[in-house]
């Protein structure tokens, strides 16, 4: 299963690239004086807060298509859940309740 994940590889170099830097930050002693982690800290609160309102965004976007998209072609849909994927934020999978189906 986890094998068949779409981008799992770039994930995992992703993963280990952004390990390896850190790793880099914390020998160059980066971060150890007060005003640079404080920087740190507010980049990475602030790359957070960016990422999770873009996810909320694009989230109610991609329902709103779907459910437009499902009543053109004359299904009546109960409950939508539109989810993104597992390390593919830009996939989604869809599940639509229909009064006689899934």
């Amino acid at each position: 299963m986890i094998s068949s994940m779409p981008g799992l590889i770039p994930a995992k170099i992703l993963w280990l690239a952004s390990l390896g830097e850190i790793i880099l930050l914390r020998l160059r002693r980066v971060g150890l004086d007060t005003t640079a982690s404080n920087r740190l800290a507010s980049g990475a609160v602030t790359a957070t807060a960016v990422y999770i309102g873009v996810m909320l965004v694009t989230s109610q976007y991609a329902s709103h298509a779907v459910a437009r998209v499902l009543s053109s072609r004359g299904l009546t849909v109960e409950k939508l859940m539109v989810a993104p994927t597992p390390v593919t934020p830009f996939v989604r999978d869809v599940v639509a309740q229909t009064p006689y189906a899934y």
